[in-house]
């Protein structure tokens, strides 16, 4: 009798504990301690990831990183679904050329260009700032320019007036407003490039002989280089060529 009473309570007791490890592992799964979910992705054919329940953000981040398709999927929901862009995701360019129209057709007066124009800069702080870099030519707006042949044709009536340069019809620089920058960057010009003659090949951009003498004070041989960049309209013309006539060019550059 003794021995089946302790038969039972052994019973008792190890039931109990049983009882007590489901409890306990019940408790551990619904607080995250133990476990793993799975997480997918909208769209056929998309990833799944297996994380721990209860992640941290930087360890789901983490997971879904380590996983190129995921972390695609997940940038592409992030785009789609919230409106976020990684700064180096070139959708986000053509998604602020969209929230920024131009204005509407009755604002035929600069005025009204003006303060349509101010009042979206007001709701688009980050656009405002990218113009202003762009309008400051900082980085990552910072202008390289492109070093051309300059010359000056051989008759004067062939010469670009004073503010002007001309180039080649269809050149880069047709119909903008460009710096002319010495090689040492020393002496500018800011001029406005026309289309005035075909492309010959040996030079990129022309000078009058005044504009010439004042970059480069003495030309030797057919062309000399410099540096031109484009730089925005509001940059004013400067050329102060036809206020210092009192070098004398040798051997000036011609076209052909």
């Amino acid at each position: 009798m003794p021995t089946e009473r302790v038969d039972r309570v052994w019973r008792i007791l190890r039931w109990s504990l049983q009882v007590c490890v489901v409890i306990v592992l019940i408790a551990l799964f619904a607080t995250g301690r133990i476990g793993n979910m799975t997480i997918g992705f909208p769209g056929e054919g998309a990833p799944q990831i297996t994380v721990s329940r209860n992640p941290t953000l930087s360890e789901l981040l983490t997971a879904i990183r380590a996983e190129p398709q995921a972390w695609e999927a997940f940038e592409v929901s992030l785009r789609t679904e919230l409106g976020y862009y990684h700064f180096s995701d070139a959708s986000l360019a053509r998604k602020l050329a969209s929230s920024f129209p131009s204005p509407p057709r009755e604002y035929d007066d600069h005025e009204g260009r003006a303060r349509h124009f101010a009042e979206l800069l007001e709701e688009q702080p980050l656009v405002r700032e990218l113009r202003m870099l762009a309008d400051r030519s900082m980085p990552p707006f910072q202008r390289i320019g492109e070093v051309v042949r300059i010359g000056v044709p051989g008759e004067t009536r062939h010469q670009p007036p004073p503010g002007r340069a001309n180039v080649p019809f269809g050149s880069p620089f047709d119909g903008r407003r460009v710096k002319v920058l010495t090689t040492d960057g020393e002496r500018f010009l800011v001029l406005d490039a026309y289309g005035a003659y075909t492309d010959v090949g040996t030079v990129e951009l022309q000078l009058n002989r005044d504009q010439a003498v004042y970059l480069f004070t003495k030309i030797s041989g057919k062309t000399i280089d410099a540096t031109v960049f484009v730089v925005p309209l509001g940059e004013e013309i400067f050329d102060p060529s036809t206020q210092d006539r009192s070098s004398e060019i040798t051997g000036s550059a011609q076209t052909s």
